[in-house]
């Protein structure tokens, strides 16, 4: 492909709190420099380059604010304050609550690109992130060869996180993680992205 594309979520506490975007083969110099310490506007948030943009805004929780049309529905999560306003605030899974607590997007073809991508996120951890174990961030996974997953794993004995990014490519799939472990301080915006 021979534009960029970008999923956004931009805002989310899951214990955590999120908003996400999402792009689409290797980002022009111009994307590079999208405003990602700021709310996405304008050409950031509508681009050619933009997949999706959900900031989880109080009068439209699960609005595609790219224009693209890929509406989320909240299961289980709730809208609370955000990085910048609104942010979709998730709760522990399994052990402490085996039922889904997020925001939901019907499958698309243009949401499983199939070339280079980056996807992008704020969260604000809560406390009660410290005693979870993994923590899905986004997950379109639903075979292990298909698709895309971004993780938070399991905390190390000094309570740090490292991030993993799962991708298929049809018949095999393959993870990444992040070079350094993170230490995510409860009540702190922090950005992920990959790219």
């Amino acid at each position: 492909m021979g534009q960029s594309a970008v999923l956004r979520l931009l805002r989310v506490a899951m214990p955590l709190g999120a908003m996400l975007i999402f792009w689409n083969a290797a980002p022009a110099a111009a994307q590079l420099a999208d405003p990602w310490q700021t709310a996405y506007t304008g050409e950031h948030a509508t681009g050619s380059h933009v997949i999706g943009l959900w900031q989880f805004e109080q009068d439209a929780p699960g609005a595609d604010a790219s224009g693209n049309g890929h509406t989320a529905v909240l299961k289980g999560a709730q809208i609370a304050a955000g990085r910048f306003g609104s942010g979709l605030e998730s709760f522990p899974g399994w052990p402490v609550n085996d039922k889904q607590h997020g925001a939901i997007v019907a499958s698309k073809p243009e949401l499983s690109p199939s070339g280079a991508f980056t996807l992008e996120l704020w969260i604000n951890p809560k406390k009660d992130l410290a005693d979870s174990g993994r923590a899905y961030l986004i997950d379109k996974m639903y075979a292990s060869s298909d698709d895309y997953q971004f993780t938070l794993e399991a905390p190390d004995k000094s309570g740090r996180r490292t991030m993993r990014v799962a991708l298929g490519f049809g018949e095999t799939s393959e993870s990444w993680f992040s070079t350094e472990p993170l230490t995510l301080e409860p009540g702190t915006w922090q950005h992920l992205a990959f790219t």
